[in-house]
C-alpha cells in the first residue's frame, strides 16, 4: 500500500464485473473519497459490497477508456 500511495492517493476503483466485488469495500473504507466505477451488468451485485457511483466512462482521462466487454 505504501508503494501505491507514494503516487497519490487512489481517486478511482473499478470492479470489473460481479464477481470481483469482495475487496471493494476494504479499498472504500481505507479511501472514503475513492469513486467506484463498475460495468452497468455488474452493478447490482457491485452494490452487495460497496456503492457504485458510475456505470461508464467517468475517469476525465483522455488517455484512458472505460470499456464494458459483453
Amino acid at each position: 500500500m505504501a508503494r501505491i500511495e507514494a503516487m497519490g492517493k487512489p481517486a478511482a476503483l473499478i470492479v470489473p464485473n460481479a464477481v470481483h466485488r469482495l475487496d471493494a469495500r476494504i479499498w472504500k473504507q481505507r479511501y472514503p473519497s475513492i469513486r467506484v466505477l463498475a460495468p452497468p451488468g455488474a452493478r447490482k451485485r457491485a452494490e452487495e459490497a460497496v456503492p457504485v457511483d458510475a456505470t461508464g466512462d467517468a475517469l476525465g482521462d483522455p488517455e484512458v477508456r472505460f470499456v464494458v466487454v459483453p
